[in-house]
Formats: structure tokens, C-alpha cells, sequence
């Protein structure tokens, strides 16, 4: 987290895996660094509410593990 500029927002979610880390704890650290940030209870949640809340120039930028991506590449039919 600390490569990310805290004026980012961030979207915390537990990716739909047995060994999926919980959202609220990289939630609280963030918190913790000064982040704005907010967790959800799926990928699928947290991936709308970051493209609901951004500008038409920003990025979307999605990270974590593989299987986050992953998540979302399938909610795009890949």
C-alpha cells in the first residue's frame, strides 16, 4: 500500500477463494496509513462501486492476487 499516493481511493474485497484474505484487514491498514478506502462483500461489489465513483479520466486500477483479477476478468467474459 505504501507505493499508492493517499490521495487514491481503494476498494478492499475477499475474492470468492477458500484461502481468500479478508477485505477488513487490509481495510484497517489502510485506514491506519490515511487511506480513503472502503471494503465490500464481493469483487463484483467493490469493482462497481469504484466505477460508479470514477471521473471519466481516471483509471480503475485493479490489484491483489490473481484470483481478484481474475474475478474480474470474468465478470467482463473472459
Amino acid at each position: 500500500l505504501s507505493a499508492f499516493p493517499l490521495k487514491y481511493k481503494l476498494y478492499f474485497a475477499r475474492p470468492d477463494v477458500p484461502r481468500g484474505v479478508d477485505a477488513a484487514v487490509a481495510h484497517e491498514i489502510a485506514i491506519e496509513m490515511g487511506f480513503d478506502c472502503a471494503k465490500y462483500g464481493s469483487v463484483r461489489q467493490a469493482l462497481g462501486a469504484a466505477r460508479q465513483n470514477a471521473q471519466s479520466d481516471d483509471l480503475v486500477f485493479v490489484g491483489g492476487s490473481v484470483f481478484v483479477v481474475a474475478e474480474v476478468l470474468a465478470l467482463f467474459g473472459f
